[in-house]
């Protein structure tokens, strides 16, 4: 509820509280500095987050990261790099709002191939939310290097008592960046890719991803809800939360395809929304057709 303008009479105490090695407050605090602080007190959060960068739990660093988006861009892009990445919830919009994702990008990709499987995971689901063409013909790569690495071992990658750590976090890593391959915002699979990715899917995900082959009409649910959030679903594979992104997987679609819309809501409030997918879909040769 507070105003997000910057709070200098605070900087003295948010660098004092995050500098205290006992704290059992450093996320909130951390947090705080990202939103309030100025760049008055730079160099002090500077040496507070060298002592372990990259390693700090998720809300602290993102409150860290944000801050140095703020106060030196430059310094706050690089750590962005190299960051755990989908949970930067505050950090990654800003960089993209700042039109500098294309220099995070190459850093989140790097780290597909990080030996810590949920770093990995963490990346491809990243990447699943923002990622370009370059993103995408990575996760490809990495899949289909996981694959020669599990191949032999497909039978040991299934979740039961006294499954090994390595096998577990293989388990894990895999599903993330298969159904981030899947159902990313950037890229629409065709069926022939769908099939790709079920042939390189190991144990019992695979039958997972049979639901993600298509046929025109495809369904289209758009569901605005009281508080005015959008809540969208495109052949139960894509879920775009905004009219920007839904627009753009509406045009990711080829010429020709027609989509079955269902829609819940106040209709005076669905009308614009509807009317501007409408559009969006008749631009690139598409028709959105009522389900009811």
């Amino acid at each position: 509820m507070l105003p997000q303008a910057t709070r200098p009479e605070f900087d003295q105490l948010l660098a004092a509280r995050v500098e205290n090695k006992e704290s059992r407050t450093l996320p909130l605090d951390a947090q705080l500095v990202g939103r309030y602080s100025t760049k008055a007190i730079l160099p002090r959060v500077k040496a507070v987050y060298e002592r372990g960068p990259g390693r700090w739990d998720c809300l602290t660093e993102d409150g860290f990261v944000l801050y140095f988006l703020r106060t030196d861009s430059d310094y706050g892009v690089r750590r962005l790099a190299i960051a755990p990445s989908f949970c930067m919830q505050e950090s990654i919009p800003a960089v993209i709002q700042m039109k500098r994702w294309s220099e995070v990008e190459p850093g989140v990709i790097a780290q597909l191939k990080n030996p810590d499987l949920n770093r990995a995971r963490q990346a491809a689901e990243t990447l699943a939310k923002y990622g370009s063409a370059q993103a995408e013909k990575a996760m490809w790569e990495r899949l289909r290097s996981f694959h020669q690495q599990w191949a032999k071992r497909e039978n040991d990658l299934s979740d039961r008592q006294g499954t090994p750590r390595d096998v577990t976090e293989a388990m894990s890593f895999q599903y993330g960046l298969v159904e981030s391959l899947a159902k990313a915002q950037g890229w629409l699979l065709t069926n022939e890719q769908v099939s790709e990715l079920e042939e390189l899917t190991l144990g019992s995900e695979r039958d997972n991803l049979r639901q993600y082959h298509w046929a025109s009409p495809v369904d289209l649910s758009i569901n605005l809800l009281f508080d005015g959030m959008l809540r969208t679903d495109i052949n139960h594979q894509y879920f775009p939360t905004d009219l920007t992104s839904l627009r753009a997987k509406v045009a990711q679609y080829p010429s020709g395809t027609k989509f079955k819309l269902t829609s819940f809501g106040e209709q005076n409030r669905l009308a614009p929304i509807l009317r501007e997918i409408t559009e969006a879909a008749l631009e690139h040769g598409s028709v959105i057709e009522s389900g009811h």
